[in-house]
């Protein structure tokens, strides 16, 4: 009886720890949309879990914010919660799957300042945004600066920078000349 409840439970298990298909339902793209806090085109750098398990936590580097916004790499969990947090993680049905080098399309939440979250379920898919998704959002547009990061400067911040450095420079030719004129007159005095 025993080997028979372990056969029926690897047969289940089986057929759906690959895919969501199994255990959700694809949400429409409005309420997919309307869900996320954020919808990115990224490219996944790194995948983080324990081994032998898929993966639970991805590093993604953002390419377009289609919508809310998202620093140049974000972390992503690929999959709900489970096991109240530090030690062993289950894999659910609903584990958004993928690997380094590829582009996916993700409809995350925010879970925490710096972390989102997503699933099979939420409306993310390995690819760039379908024709739907790029008609629905539109082109996008490049990922934010985090508050305090060290990231590529905009085009605003080298016109500051610019102005700030000839600001600098005519102070000190200004100075200099001070200087000179100064000296000047005390050593004709």
């Amino acid at each position: 009886m025993h080997a028979l409840l372990a056969l029926a439970v690897a047969i289940a298990w089986g057929s759906f720890a690959g895919t969501a298909a199994a255990s959700c339902i694809r949400e429409d793209l409005l309420v997919a949309a309307a869900r996320a806090d954020a919808v990115v085109h990224a490219r996944i750098v790194a995948l983080e879990g324990p081994s032998g398990v898929p993966s639970r936590f991805a590093f993604a580097e953002v390419l377009t914010v289609l919508k809310g916004s998202a620093p140049a790499r974000i972390g992503v969990a690929l999959g709900p919660e489970v096991g109240g947090g530090r030690g062993p993680v289950g894999v659910t049905s609903v584990d958004h799957s993928a690997k380094p080098g590829e582009d996916h399309t993700l409809c995350p939440r925010q879970n925490a300042p710096g972390g989102y979250a997503t699933d099979a379920c939420a409306g993310s898919h390995p690819g760039a945004p379908t024709a739907e998704e790029a008609a629905y959002f539109g082109a996008g547009r490049p990922q934010d600066r985090a508050p305090g990061a060290i990231t590529e400067a905009t085009g605003t911040d080298r016109a500051v920078a610019a102005v700030a450095t000839l600001a600098a420079a005519a102070a000190a030719a200004i100075a200099i000349a001070y200087a000179r004129r100064s000296s000047r007159g005390a050593a004709s005095a």
